[in-house]
């Protein structure tokens, strides 16, 4: 399922992570425990970093002999859409000789946007991926995770889930900035890194805290926090992404 990898693979800029996650090998375990909000928000706080949105995914197949035709996918798409809350936005069709696909955006109340993505194989014995996202512009996702977990639940799949902040800092940080900032925000959450990357303008590491739940584990290692800093030249900011247990492969 070409189409749907591309949109949600799991990306990890740290070597074995990325192997591990592409192939899919990496299983979550656990479930959250900590309030990521307030977490989020204490690390924006301690570096005094600016939030500027946040986003909930949540992923997971369908269960065989759930409806898996074209006009079925975007009736799932849509019901899960009206689930969350959202007003029914672009709605876009597409089909390949081994793929059908849908997505669907949304809009809710409060500057927030919805994005959710249905395919299925032809002939699969109605078998389907959902992949769907909730974004707002503030830096608190509270009640969302719940919501969406409650709404994939509704369509049949049992979800995965990534919680994902963002925040920024002025002007490009040099290595020795970005490695103050990466130290802080791990001592709010506790964390331990266990492996990272540091190039010209991207500073990015995961760890484990005990703190958060859930974690993955990739080669023998459990990983729940990523931390990635990324320049970007045309507003002249930092961006700071926290990712629970990673980030996806967008920032």
């Amino acid at each position: 399922m070409a189409v749907i990898t591309k949109r949600i693979r799991l990306v990890v800029v740290v070597g074995m992570a990325t192997l591990a996650l592409a192939s899919g090998q990496v299983k979550p375990v656990g479930d959250e425990r900590a309030d990521s909000d307030a977490l989020a928000k204490a690390s924006f706080q301690a570096i005094q970093a600016e939030p500027v949105g946040a986003e909930i995914q949540g992923w997971g197949p369908g269960k065989a002999g759930m409806p898996g035709e074209p006009r079925e996918l975007e009736t799932l798409a849509r019901r899960l859409t009206e689930d969350l809350g959202a007003t029914a936005g672009e709605f876009r069709w597409e089909e390949y000789p081994d793929l059908y696909s849908v997505s669907l955006t949304g809009a809710a109340p409060g500057g927030v946007s919805t994005y959710t993505l249905v395919q299925s194989q032809p002939g699969a014995d109605g078998k389907f991926s959902i992949f769907s996202s909730v974004r707002t512009p503030g830096p608190f996702l509270s009640p969302w995770p719940d919501r969406l977990a409650a709404a994939l639940r509704q369509a049949g799949v049992v979800p995965e889930l990534r919680w994902q902040y963002t925040a920024t800092l002025p002007g490009k940080l040099s290595h020795a900035e970005q490695r103050k900032v990466v130290a802080a925000v791990m001592g709010v959450y506790g964390a331990v890194t266990v492996e990272g990357v540091a190039e010209e303008e991207l500073y990015s590491v995961s760890a484990y805290t005990h703190k958060l739940q859930p974690a993955v584990d990739v080669a023998g290692r459990q990983i729940n926090l990523n931390v990635g800093l990324r320049y970007h030249s045309y507003d002249h900011l930092t961006y700071l992404y926290l990712g629970i247990p990673l980030l996806d492969g967008e920032y």
